[in-house]
């Protein structure tokens, strides 16, 4: 078993509850998904006050991020991540593809031991083996939504560890994933994630790692969509 079946989900967990289609058990799509989940181990990470932004060291460098000394981490998710950051201090987009590396599998077996997925396998053309992860049960999901709702829709603050999430796929350009609103909130939506994505709602070092975890989600998103718009055009 991977994970204490009475503990509370880590951030990450959540996001991928949130990610996973409850249906067909798939992620969303995103160019630049293991960056995501890499971005909310990380914001675990600083929330327990274990990671931090270290200051550039000059003008023209950028600057990093480092861990933050303390007792042991008992999960073996965060001791893993822990010990990446640890190894020495690397820029954002860096840590979050270390962090982000092959991590869903893992993430989605530990909801699967607490009985919130379902692990499905099967064959695409009787070759390719796949596994989706389909919704099992959705009690705990149904109830982030509704945090995440009541903050983006009717205007209520979310608490860090809500605020976090949602700032961190609004940075994500995955708003769509956390409401599905009409037309008429869509603009409404936006402009409330952006204020949470923007705004001083936790400690600084939370939201110095949801700023650098979008900002490498972005440009991470913005380099897989030039590679591949390279590859069309050579090939046409």
């Amino acid at each position: 078993m991977n994970a204490d079946l009475n503990a509370e989900l880590l951030v990450v967990e959540d996001v991928t509850l949130l990610l996973l289609d409850d249906e067909k058990g798939t992620m969303a799509s995103s160019p630049a998904m293991h960056y995501v989940l890499g971005g909310a181990l990380l914001i675990e990470l600083a929330l327990l006050g274990r990671a931090e932004m270290a200051p550039p060291e000059s003008r023209w460098k950028a600057a990093k991020v480092r861990s933050v000394p303390g007792d042991p981490l008992i999960d073996p998710l965060l001791a893993d991540g822990f010990a990446t950051l640890d190894e020495q201090p690397r820029g954002a987009q860096q840590i979050l593809s270390r962090l982000g590396h092959r991590l869903q599998p893992k993430v989605s077996e530990r909801l699967a031991d607490r009985g919130l997925v379902e692990r499905k396998e099967s064959r695409i053309f009787g070759l390719f083996p796949t596994t989706a992860w389909p919704a099992a049960d959705q009690l705990h999901e149904d109830n982030l939504r509704q945090e995440i709702e009541d903050a983006l829709v009717r205007g209520l603050t979310p608490n860090p560890r809500t605020a976090s999430i949602i700032a961190l796929l609004s940075g994500a350009n995955l708003l769509n994933v956390l409401v599905h609103s009409d037309s008429r909130k869509d603009k409404q939506v936006k402009q409330r994630a952006k204020a949470i994505e923007d705004g001083d709602w936790g400690a600084s070092m939370v939201s110095d790692a949801v700023a650098a975890a979008s900002a490498a989600i972005a440009a991470s998103t913005a380099a897989a969509i030039g590679v591949a718009v390279s590859t069309i055009t050579a090939s046409s």
